[in-house]
């Protein structure tokens, strides 16, 4: 995982809109494991993705957790958006629950 983390995080803070868009994420992850990728059609990449040792969506995808958790600035901005309206929320009915 730790292999992962680093690609996932050197990923996130070059292509900022990666951060919002898991299959993104996931495409630019490939493209820098293995640059022939972009070549293939959609079903020869899923079929061969352990033969080109790609990693798994879910692996990049658990990657990206953790990245955010522990560099909050690779955060996108669907999470900032997210995190205003609960504040809103909490806001104007915190108090009536």
């Amino acid at each position: 995982m730790k292999d992962y983390l680093t690609i996932v995080e050197a990923v996130l803070a070059e292509h900022p809109d990666a951060r919002d868009d898991d299959f993104r994420l996931y495409g630019w992850v490939c493209k820098r494991m293995c640059p022939d990728v972009m070549d293939l059609s959609f079903k020869e990449v899923l079929w061969k993705s352990t033969k080109l040792g790609l990693p798994s969506y879910e692996t990049v995808t658990r990657a990206r957790r953790k990245a955010q958790e522990i560099n909050p600035a690779l955060r996108g901005k669907k999470y900032k958006k997210r995190q205003e309206r609960q504040a809103d929320y909490i806001e104007q009915f915190g108090g009536l629950i």
